[in-house]
């Protein structure tokens, strides 16, 4: 079938036109579809764009050009269509599982040097789960986290320890740095400062003890005396310690 156009016969219309097989015409494209070509349905007798001109962008489900494109969608501007995300994605610059700038419920975003991705949980190791929406980097001083800040840690790198959320290089009175976990473990209650968790494994005392042999206790045992840093120590080594003094002050005399 030939197609009249400018008092030539066509066998094919050419672009910005289509073909009114009722008509045996070439027709242009309604300016109002914002075509680059069309083409034309002689069953429903309605004008379909096939690309679209320039600025508009093909959506390929309804054969329609628009200014934007979809959600889950990016306008591609190499041939002016309407190209779909990565799934996980909402929203993308392009199609890669790595293009994602925002994601589809319930996928957590992640943003680092090698793109933006949608994930089904944050990295294990140091990031948290902000709002269910965003994986966000802990504090440096975080092995892992539970939130922004550096006392929101949940866990800590070697050589410091866990203590009231925070990653510390010394625990608080009445925690003792404990490698396993590297977290800060109460002391026995009867300890002020420990070196461990048993009750002989104290090195200070809360008021009303004293420390002997790193247990704290009452009073100190027969033999024994209290020194100002409140330890339990001989006292013979207190009479030998006296006499050195003496001898120390008559030499210097």
């Amino acid at each position: 079938m030939k197609y009249l156009l400018l008092q030539m016969c066509w066998s094919i219309c050419p672009g910005g036109y289509y073909a009114d097989d009722d008509a045996g015409t070439c027709q242009i494209c309604p300016s109002n579809l914002n075509c680059g070509n069309c083409t034309y349905s002689n069953t429903t007798h309605t004008v379909f764009c096939t690309s679209c001109a320039f600025g508009y962008f093909f959506q390929s489900s309804t054969s329609t050009c628009l200014t934007g494109c979809n959600t889950n969608q990016f306008a591609y501007m190499g041939n002016n269509t309407c190209i779909g995300c990565n799934s996980n994605c909402l929203t993308c610059p392009g199609p890669a599982s790595n293009q994602c700038r925002t994601c589809l419920a319930p996928r957590l975003f992640l943003n680092n040097v090698t793109g933006g991705f949608c994930l089904t949980s944050c990295p294990s190791v140091g990031f948290f789960n902000s709002a269910n929406v965003t994986c966000v980097a802990c504090d440096v001083s975080c092995l892992n986290c539970l939130g922004s800040g550096a006392s929101a840690c949940s866990s800590c790198r070697n050589g410091t320890y866990l203590s009231s959320g925070s990653c510390r290089m010394v625990c608080p009175p009445g925690k003792y740095p404990n490698d396993v976990g590297n977290a800060c473990s109460s002391c026995d209650g009867s300890c002020t400062f420990c070196f461990g968790s048993t009750i002989n494994n104290c090195t200070g005392c809360i008021s009303g003890m004293v420390l002997f042999n790193f247990t704290c206790t009452l009073t100190c045992p027969r033999g024994y005396t209290i020194n100002q840093w409140n330890v339990c120590y001989e006292e013979n080594i207190k009479m030998l310690l006296t006499l050195l003094l003496l001898i120390v002050g008559t030499i210097v005399l």
